[in-house]
């Protein structure tokens, strides 16, 4: 990202909202969507991505305290760590999803790779 300030530390813009957007998009256009209940733990990954993702609101929720005592916090970041836990929760789910079985119809076979 060409949005790093001083100090090292990167600063959220408007198109890095748009890209967690566009990811979303994607993995619900590949039928994950957040209906139904996460299974923590259900693979590795997936316990992986939600401890990710439990970190996100814990980080979104300090950002409101923060607002809450007077602290200025701008809209976008909070906005973005918000939507940076709703990836993690697809991504945990898409983690959780078993690969489609193989059948004798679908094995790939010396004539059929």
């Amino acid at each position: 990202n060409g949005h790093i300030q001083r100090g090292g530390i990167a600063r959220v813009v408007p198109g890095d909202h748009r890209r967690l957007d566009a990811e979303v998009v994607i993995l619900e256009a590949a039928g994950l969507n957040f209906g139904g209940w996460a299974t923590p733990g259900g693979t590795p990954a997936a316990a992986a991505l939600d401890i990710a993702r439990t970190i996100a609101r814990r980080a979104e929720r300090r950002l409101h305290a923060l607002a809450d005592h007077g602290r200025q916090v701008r809209p976008l970041v909070a906005a973005y760590v918000n939507r940076a836990a709703d990836l993690l929760w697809l991504f945990a789910s898409e983690a959780e999803t078993p690969p489609p079985a193989v059948t004798p119809a679908t094995a790939p076979t010396p004539t059929n790779p």
